[in-house]
């Protein structure tokens, strides 16, 4: 299979897993925010220091209103000196991602075991 096709079969294989992971895991999310959800998700699967996608905070624990943001704690393999935050906006929905160095899960620091102890995983490789 040429590189390319096989990049595209990996590319659908991913954004399928994801689509059923944000389904099953998360059947009360608003319809709306499953599919900025899905979008966002599916992006960042897609690159190549990403390990892992999870939800946490209000939105996993099923205490969120609806002008909640969404909490994402993504595992990244680069050497990363600490987290590093970012927000971003989808379709009227803030999505807060906290990227983690994949090297924090040999050694949990206390501020992120709250986070890790509700997270719902979304995406894992």
């Amino acid at each position: 299979m040429p590189a390319d096709a096989e990049a595209q079969n990996r590319n659908y294989i991913l954004r399928y897993i994801v689509s059923i992971m944000v389904s099953v895991k998360m059947p009360t999310l608003p319809q709306k925010i499953k599919e900025s959800l899905r979008a966002i998700v599916d992006d960042l699967c897609l690159q190549e220091s990403v390990i892992g996608v999870g939800l946490f905070g209000s939105w996993a624990r099923g205490d969120a209103s609806p002008y909640s943001d969404v909490d994402l704690l993504i595992a990244d393999r680069r050497n990363l000196p600490c987290e590093i935050m970012d927000r971003l906006e989808h379709d009227g929905t803030f999505f807060d991602l906290e990227y983690i160095p994949e090297r924090w899960f040999s050694r949990v620091p206390p501020t992120i075991d709250q986070k890790i102890h509700e997270l719902k995983i979304l995406y894992d490789p």
